[in-house]
Formats: C-alpha cells, sequence, structure tokens
C-alpha cells in the first residue's frame, strides 16, 4: 500500500476535515472506489466550471449494467445506460433544467435492472461553477 493509500484511508476512517494543503499538494484525490462481494463499482467525478447545460463525470465503471444520475435544486438528470464491465470516460450528463447560479452537484450511480443504488457510497458531491 503506498503511503497516499494509507493517507486516504486515515482520512476516510478518522475525519471529515482536511487540510487543504494535503488536497493542494495532490495528495488526496476525490477518485473512490467502493467494491463489495456481490457488486463493485468506479466513480470518479471532480468540481468542474461549465455553462449550466451538462455535468461530466471523468469516469465510471460497474459489474452491472448501470445509469448516472446529476441532483440538483429538486431536479434529477440522468445519462444513458451502459454495458456491465464497460468504462466510460468524460460522461457528459444533458441537465434539464439548466443550472443558472454555481451550486453544489451530487453525482450518483444505479443498477439498471431495478433503479437502485450500489452498496458503499454511491454519489459523489461536487461544486459546480457556471461561467
Amino acid at each position: 500500500m503506498t503511503s497516499n493509500e494509507r493517507l486516504r484511508r486515515q482520512v476516510l476512517k478518522y475525519g471529515s476535515v482536511v487540510p487543504l494543503s494535503l488536497i493542494a499538494a495532490g495528495c488526496i484525490s476525490r477518485e473512490e472506489t467502493s467494491e463489495t462481494e456481490s457488486e463493485s463499482f468506479s466513480l470518479v467525478a471532480n468540481d468542474q466550471t461549465g455553462d449550466g447545460e451538462t455535468v461530466v463525470v471523468e469516469s465510471v465503471t460497474a459489474e452491472k449494467d448501470y445509469f448516472l444520475h446529476a441532483h440538483y435544486d429538486d431536479e434529477t438528470s440522468s445519462s444513458d445506460t451502459f454495458e456491465a464491465g464497460t468504462t466510460q470516460e468524460d460522461v457528459q450528463i444533458d441537465l434539464d433544467p439548466v443550472i443558472e447560479e454555481d451550486r453544489e452537484v451530487r453525482i450518483g450511480i444505479h443498477a439498471e435492472e431495478d433503479g437502485e443504488q450500489f452498496t458503499g457510497n454511491t454519489t459523489r458531491d461536487i461544486e459546480y461553477i457556471v461561467e
């Protein structure tokens, strides 16, 4: 296990406050992977700036057919469905209605077969800045 992995585990285990210097130094990223015995997925979504019409998920994969959703202001927009075992990069989710002000967006992954979320921490909260 690398020192970055050990640090990430300690931060996730012991506290929610992370010194900004660690984030700025690249020691901690927002990439998180969740695995259980029955299902696994990986979802990477970071803070971003955009026109308010789309949000981008950097990378996502799951062992079941899946889709993504973006939740903001009591609204939810969804992606297309992706095949199990495939890794998708730079997935754009069209936002309807369009985001007009800076805000937090929650990205989530759901199993296509029942629409339920996978087991574990299946969402990422990102800051979205409107240009």
